[in-house]
Protein backbone atom coordinates (compact mmCIF):
# COMPACT_ATOMS: atom_id res chain seq x y z
CA UNK A 1 0.00 0.00 0.00
CA UNK A 2 2.78 2.34 0.79
CA UNK A 3 4.33 1.93 -2.39
CA UNK A 4 1.42 2.97 -4.37
CA UNK A 5 0.39 6.19 -2.40
CA UNK A 6 4.22 7.07 -3.00
CA UNK A 7 3.72 6.61 -6.61
CA UNK A 8 0.42 8.82 -6.82
CA UNK A 9 2.14 11.78 -4.73
CA UNK A 10 5.02 11.77 -7.03
CA UNK A 11 2.86 11.24 -10.09
CA UNK A 12 0.49 14.49 -8.61
CA UNK A 13 3.18 16.47 -8.04
CA UNK A 14 5.10 16.07 -11.52
CA UNK A 15 1.63 17.07 -13.02
CA UNK A 16 1.37 20.22 -10.87
CA UNK A 17 5.32 20.86 -11.42
CA UNK A 18 5.96 20.24 -15.06
CA UNK A 19 3.54 23.44 -16.39
CA UNK A 20 5.92 25.41 -14.80
CA UNK A 21 8.67 24.23 -16.73
CA UNK A 22 9.24 25.92 -19.93
CA UNK A 23 9.79 23.62 -22.40
CA UNK A 24 7.08 21.35 -20.55
CA UNK A 25 4.10 23.75 -20.39
CA UNK A 26 2.45 23.07 -23.38
CA UNK A 27 2.37 18.97 -23.42
CA UNK A 28 1.78 19.30 -19.42
CA UNK A 29 -1.37 21.36 -20.03
CA UNK A 30 -2.34 19.02 -22.58
CA UNK A 31 -2.23 16.24 -20.46
CA UNK A 32 -3.72 17.60 -17.57
CA UNK A 33 -6.88 18.60 -19.91
CA UNK A 34 -6.66 14.71 -21.00
CA UNK A 35 -6.74 13.36 -17.72
CA UNK A 36 -9.55 15.92 -16.63
CA UNK A 37 -11.54 14.64 -19.54
CA UNK A 38 -11.19 11.36 -18.46
CA UNK A 39 -12.33 11.65 -14.75
CA UNK A 40 -15.95 12.29 -16.33
CA UNK A 41 -16.01 8.62 -17.21
CA UNK A 42 -17.63 6.58 -14.24
CA UNK A 43 -15.82 3.60 -14.14
CA UNK A 44 -12.30 5.91 -14.30
CA UNK A 45 -13.05 7.73 -11.67
CA UNK A 46 -13.69 5.16 -9.30
CA UNK A 47 -10.23 3.47 -9.94
CA UNK A 48 -8.65 6.74 -10.02
CA UNK A 49 -10.40 7.48 -6.44
CA UNK A 50 -9.44 3.94 -5.19
CA UNK A 51 -5.77 4.21 -6.28
CA UNK A 52 -5.16 7.49 -4.46
CA UNK A 53 -7.36 6.76 -1.09
CA UNK A 54 -5.62 3.20 -0.98
CA UNK A 55 -9.54 2.07 -0.94
CA UNK A 56 -8.98 -0.42 -3.21
CA UNK A 57 -5.87 -2.30 -1.47
CA UNK A 58 -5.69 -6.26 -1.31
CA UNK A 59 -4.20 -7.48 1.68
CA UNK A 60 -3.78 -11.17 0.69
CA UNK A 61 -5.16 -14.14 3.08
CA UNK A 62 -3.32 -15.34 5.70
CA UNK A 63 -1.71 -18.66 5.39
CA UNK A 64 -2.63 -21.61 7.52
CA UNK A 65 -0.83 -22.23 10.82
CA UNK A 66 0.84 -25.35 11.55
CA UNK A 67 -1.94 -27.24 9.56
CA UNK A 68 -4.71 -26.44 11.84
CA UNK A 69 -6.56 -23.85 10.58
CA UNK A 70 -7.36 -25.69 6.88
CA UNK A 71 -6.22 -24.84 3.66
CA UNK A 72 -7.73 -21.09 3.47
CA UNK A 73 -5.74 -19.76 7.17
CA UNK A 74 -9.31 -19.28 8.28
CA UNK A 75 -10.35 -17.16 5.92
CA UNK A 76 -13.50 -18.51 4.21
CA UNK A 77 -15.01 -21.73 4.85
CA UNK A 78 -14.13 -23.13 0.99
CA UNK A 79 -10.87 -24.83 -0.46
CA UNK A 80 -9.63 -21.67 -1.71
CA UNK A 81 -9.80 -18.10 0.43
CA UNK A 82 -13.09 -16.25 -0.50
CA UNK A 83 -12.85 -13.02 -3.11
CA UNK A 84 -14.43 -10.77 -0.87
CA UNK A 85 -11.84 -11.64 1.55
CA UNK A 86 -8.30 -8.98 1.87
CA UNK A 87 -10.89 -6.20 0.44
CA UNK A 88 -12.87 -3.61 1.94
CA UNK A 89 -16.33 -4.46 2.81
CA UNK A 90 -19.00 -2.78 0.24
CA UNK A 91 -20.69 -0.07 2.27
CA UNK A 92 -24.20 -1.45 1.61
CA UNK A 93 -27.51 0.26 3.32
CA UNK A 94 -28.49 -2.69 5.74
CA UNK A 95 -31.48 -3.17 8.34
CA UNK A 96 -30.18 -4.09 11.53
CA UNK A 97 -32.52 -6.66 13.99
CA UNK A 98 -33.96 -3.95 15.57
CA UNK A 99 -35.46 -3.04 12.45
CA UNK A 100 -32.72 0.24 11.85
CA UNK A 101 -31.66 1.68 8.84
CA UNK A 102 -28.09 2.32 8.19
CA UNK A 103 -25.01 1.89 6.71
CA UNK A 104 -22.35 -0.95 7.12
CA UNK A 105 -19.26 1.38 7.74
CA UNK A 106 -21.83 3.13 10.65
CA UNK A 107 -21.64 -0.16 12.34
CA UNK A 108 -17.71 0.33 12.29
CA UNK A 109 -17.67 3.34 14.58
CA UNK A 110 -16.37 1.78 17.83
CA UNK A 111 -13.19 0.29 15.97
CA UNK A 112 -13.92 -2.97 16.77
CA UNK A 113 -14.29 -6.35 14.38
CA UNK A 114 -17.83 -6.75 12.97
CA UNK A 115 -19.79 -10.02 12.25
CA UNK A 116 -22.62 -9.52 10.52
CA UNK A 117 -25.05 -12.03 10.12
CA UNK A 118 -26.70 -11.42 6.41
CA UNK A 119 -29.04 -13.80 6.83
CA UNK A 120 -31.51 -12.15 9.05
CA UNK A 121 -32.22 -15.35 11.01
CA UNK A 122 -30.82 -14.54 14.34
CA UNK A 123 -28.18 -17.17 13.67
CA UNK A 124 -25.44 -14.93 15.59
CA UNK A 125 -25.48 -17.57 18.58
CA UNK A 126 -25.23 -15.79 22.32
CA UNK A 127 -21.51 -17.41 22.50
CA UNK A 128 -20.50 -14.82 20.28
CA UNK A 129 -21.57 -12.22 22.50
CA UNK A 130 -20.40 -13.98 25.56
CA UNK A 131 -16.67 -15.38 24.42
CA UNK A 132 -15.94 -11.90 21.88
CA UNK A 133 -18.02 -9.58 23.51
CA UNK A 134 -15.49 -6.85 23.99
CA UNK A 135 -13.76 -7.15 20.98
CA UNK A 136 -15.96 -8.47 18.18
CA UNK A 137 -19.62 -6.52 17.48
CA UNK A 138 -22.43 -8.44 16.51
CA UNK A 139 -25.11 -6.89 13.56
CA UNK A 140 -28.06 -9.47 12.30
CA UNK A 141 -28.68 -8.13 9.15
CA UNK A 142 -32.43 -8.31 7.95
CA UNK A 143 -32.12 -6.21 4.53
CA UNK A 144 -29.18 -5.77 2.53
CA UNK A 145 -28.44 -4.34 -0.56
CA UNK A 146 -27.86 -6.67 -3.47
CA UNK A 147 -24.04 -6.61 -4.21
CA UNK A 148 -22.65 -9.42 -6.36
CA UNK A 149 -19.65 -9.35 -4.09
CA UNK A 150 -22.13 -10.68 -1.17
CA UNK A 151 -24.75 -13.30 -3.33
CA UNK A 152 -24.41 -16.34 -1.15
CA UNK A 153 -22.66 -14.80 1.91
CA UNK A 154 -24.43 -15.72 5.09
CA UNK A 155 -21.61 -14.32 7.57
CA UNK A 156 -19.13 -11.73 7.06
CA UNK A 157 -16.22 -11.05 9.56
CA UNK A 158 -14.94 -7.87 9.23
CA UNK A 159 -11.88 -6.30 10.40
CA UNK A 160 -11.74 -2.92 12.52
CA UNK A 161 -10.01 -0.94 9.20
CA UNK A 162 -13.35 -2.57 7.20
CA UNK A 163 -11.32 -5.11 5.47
CA UNK A 164 -13.47 -8.20 5.78
CA UNK A 165 -11.39 -11.10 7.15
CA UNK A 166 -13.91 -14.10 6.90
CA UNK A 167 -16.65 -15.18 4.81
CA UNK A 168 -19.12 -18.03 4.77
CA UNK A 169 -20.96 -19.27 2.11
CA UNK A 170 -23.71 -21.68 2.29
CA UNK A 171 -26.62 -22.73 4.67
CA UNK A 172 -24.78 -25.65 6.29
CA UNK A 173 -25.44 -24.49 10.01
CA UNK A 174 -22.61 -26.66 11.34
CA UNK A 175 -19.38 -25.83 8.79
CA UNK A 176 -20.61 -22.13 9.74
CA UNK A 177 -20.44 -22.39 13.00
CA UNK A 178 -17.30 -24.27 12.93
CA UNK A 179 -15.76 -21.81 10.38
CA UNK A 180 -17.25 -18.50 12.68
CA UNK A 181 -15.30 -19.98 16.23
CA UNK A 182 -12.61 -20.47 13.65
CA UNK A 183 -12.50 -16.94 12.40
CA UNK A 184 -12.97 -15.67 15.35
CA UNK A 185 -10.34 -17.41 17.62
CA UNK A 186 -7.93 -16.36 14.25
CA UNK A 187 -8.33 -12.60 14.46
CA UNK A 188 -10.03 -11.75 17.63
CA UNK A 189 -8.01 -14.18 20.03
CA UNK A 190 -9.69 -17.22 22.33
CA UNK A 191 -12.83 -16.84 23.46
CA UNK A 192 -13.23 -15.61 26.99
CA UNK A 193 -12.62 -18.45 29.44
CA UNK A 194 -14.89 -20.61 30.52
CA UNK A 195 -17.76 -18.59 28.19
CA UNK A 196 -18.01 -22.11 26.77
CA UNK A 197 -17.67 -20.38 23.37
CA UNK A 198 -15.37 -22.28 21.60
CA UNK A 199 -17.36 -24.27 19.49
CA UNK A 200 -19.72 -21.78 18.46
Amino acid sequence: MGVSVTENTQVQTLMMELPLMAQYAGPATALRSLVSRALEAPEFNRWLAGRVSAIDTHYPPLPPVDGTDGADGGNSDGPEPDALVGRRMPDVDVTVEDSTATRVYELFAPGRFVLLDLTGEQGLCEDVEAGWGGRVDTAVVSECDARHELMGASEVLVRPDGRVAWVHRGADAPARRFGRARALTRWAGRPTEGSGAAGC
